[in-house]
């Protein structure tokens, strides 16, 4: 029993000291004083970090250890290891953040332009959304019954049951190709 609990002991000092090592990787060299600042609180940050991970999502701790065990031992670089902690902990942001502090700089960045990509992304499919909505209302201006029946259709179908949402646009819409097919885009794609 007591080798089973120095050995988990020592994994999560190895972990810690992998943390740190990450966050020694993102800064630049200094004067040996400050970076034993910098290694100190580098540490001090993963303990706080590894500790979070434990409180909020202990059924997560044998999954994250093994990550960082496979980091430690090269079989993944730091890419392969950020993209397998964000997948394990997807669902936990605060933690994919507290993680990204470990990553070095280049990796940060990376991954902050990741996601101005697809914040940029997702309001260009709103913008095209609101300028579909004008087209429709446009093209029946003069039956807006048309017009009211299809926001009618949107709402009552909101993302549920794609087929019969598609073919009462398709009835809606008959003689308007065009506003069939823009209306295509902004159902999901099959997987």
């Amino acid at each position: 029993m007591y080798t089973s609990h120095h050995n988990q002991e020592d994994d999560t000092f190895s972990l810690l000291n992998q943390l740190e090592q990450l966050t020694l990787e993102s800064v630049s060299p200094t004067s040996s004083s400050t970076n034993q600042q910098q290694q100190s609180k580098g540490y001090q940050n993963a303990v706080l970090f590894y500790d979070q991970i434990i409180k909020d999502v202990p059924l997560l701790v044998p999954q994250f250890n093994i990550i960082m065990k496979e980091y430690r031992q090269h079989i993944c670089d730091i890419p392969k290891t950020f993209q397998r902690v964000y997948d394990l902990f997807k669902d936990h942001k605060h933690l994919i953040k507290g993680f990204s502090q470990f990553l070095p700089r280049e990796y940060k960045h990376v991954e902050e332009k990741k996601k101005e990509v697809k914040e940029g992304e997702e309001e260009d499919e709103k913008d095209a959304a609101v300028l579909y909505v004008a087209k429709v209302k446009q093209r029946f201006k003069s039956t807006p019954q048309i017009y009211q029946q299809f926001l009618v259709t949107l709402k009552i179908f909101n993302g549920n049951n794609q087929a019969e949402i598609a073919s009462l646009i398709n009835i809606l819409f008959i003689g308007h190709n065009d506003l069939i097919q823009d209306f295509k885009h902004f159902l999901p794609r099959p997987k």
